[in-house]
């Protein structure tokens, strides 16, 4: 009849909704299925110089976050064989104090993803014995835990 309202035709869907699928509501919070990002930890371990008696060189430690999320804050532990003595560890952004058994510990801030921090320790060959032993370097972040280490390699 003139005047009245049109009425949906047979097989005419409703509007879609704004997520485009008709009867359907956006999420308010992401589904359990998504991946969580996390941190993850990466460390290297580099000597720089060589490493002879009685003479002082670096060892800088790399910490990286290779993860998809910021780590919290970091502790960087390093374990130096018996025969090489530490003169000194820091860089900025670190703290650093000397523990137990030949091992530094460093604090420092957290790392955002994708990022990377050094912190240096200047060491000392004392005793040829550390000859081919390790240096082990260790980072903690929370829950997180990585190693790297590098070789004592002393020139004959």
């Amino acid at each position: 009849s003139p005047g009245a309202s049109p009425s949906a035709s047979p097989g005419h869907s409703p509007s879609p909704s704004p997520t485009g699928r008709p009867g359907s509501s956006p999420s308010p919070s992401p589904s359990a299925s998504q991946p969580q990002l996390t941190a993850k930890l990466s460390v290297a371990v580099s000597v720089l110089g060589l490493l002879k008696l009685g003479v002082a060189t670096v060892v800088d430690v790399q910490v990286s976050d290779v993860g998809q999320a910021p780590t919290k804050a970091l502790t960087v532990t390093l374990a130096l064989p018996p025969g090489i003595s530490l003169s000194s560890a820091g860089s900025a952004g670190w703290s650093c104090g000397q523990g137990a058994g030949g091992s530094t510990s460093c604090s420092g801030g957290s790392l955002g993803a994708g990022a990377a921090s050094t912190v240096s320790f200047h060491v000392l060959v004392i005793s040829l014995s550390a000859c081919g032993e390790e240096i082990v370097a260790t980072a903690v972040s929370g829950s997180l835990t990585a190693s790297g280490q590098s070789p004592a390699d002393c020139p004959l």
